[in-house]
Formats: C-alpha cells, structure tokens, sequence
C-alpha cells in the first residue's frame, strides 16, 4: 500500500507503533497520505478492542469522508480502521469489495 501511494505521487506520513517502556499499552502502526485533496488514513491496531475508538475519532475528524471502515480480528488482515476519499483508496490498491449479510434470527 505505501508503495503504490508512493509511485502514485502521495505525500505519506508513516508510523510504527511502539510498546510503552513499562510494557503497558496496545500497538498502533499508522500511515496518512495526502495528494491534493485526496488523502486516506489508516490505522493497524494491535488490540480489537480499540478499533472502534479510532473508527469513531476518523469520523469526528473527516465527517465528510466518503469511505469509512472498520475490519476487526481478520486472519489475514487482523485489525485495521481506515476512511479515505475513492481515489486515494484506490491508488493505494486497497480493493473495496462490498458483502451482503444474511442474518438469520
């Protein structure tokens, strides 16, 4: 992904997330990139559970955001949050599929 915002002219802006000193904490690893105005921010959280805190902080931060989501406990992804506008989300060769449920009660 950052290889192809790269060849793709984007501005990227790229942490590793790091453990406390004290051992304490989650991991979050994130990538910001911008071209223009589009850009895409994205987010690889060690712990599930916090998926949901960084979905909500996106969408107070870029409520005009066209693209918004949330994957919790892939097994090949594992967990990651991320809003973007269509363009910068396809540059970066994230492949947007869309599932239908069919919750049974």
């Amino acid at each position: 992904m950052k290889s192809n915002l790269d060849k793709n002219g984007y501005r990227i802006n790229y942490a590793i997330g790091e453990r406390n000193s004290d051992g304490k904490g989650y991991v979050v690893d994130s990538l910001f990139a911008t071209k223009g105005d589009d850009y895409i921010r994205f987010y690889w959280i060690e712990d599930s559970a916090h998926c949901k805190v960084y979905y909500d902080k996106l969408q107070e931060s870029h409520p005009d955001c066209p693209h918004f989501v949330l994957i919790e406990n892939d097994e090949k992804f594992g967990n990651i949050v991320y809003c973007g506008t269509e363009k910068a989300v396809n540059d970066a060769g994230i492949k947007v599929v869309k599932v239908d449920v069919d919750v049974k009660v």
